[in-house]
């Protein structure tokens, strides 16, 4: 399986993850900013609706550190 480097310097990560946690961890981010500029709720639902579902993903530690 193909593992991919995670760094967001926001935060402080550095991390390595497969490639639907990566999928996820961006569109995640994608989101949030979306929904911070646009001020539009349903980017909001949409971010909580994923974190939720990536919350049962076996990678969800390594996707919580990347987003928070």
């Amino acid at each position: 399986m193909r593992r991919f480097q995670v760094q967001w310097p926001l935060n402080g990560d550095e991390g390595e993850t497969g490639a639907d946690a990566f999928g996820i961890v961006v569109t995640l981010l994608v989101l949030c900013h979306i929904a911070e500029v646009t001020g539009d709720d349903r980017f909001v639902d949409r971010y909580h609706r994923l974190l939720d579902y990536a919350s049962q993903r076996p990678e969800s530690a390594e996707i919580s550190a990347a987003i928070d």
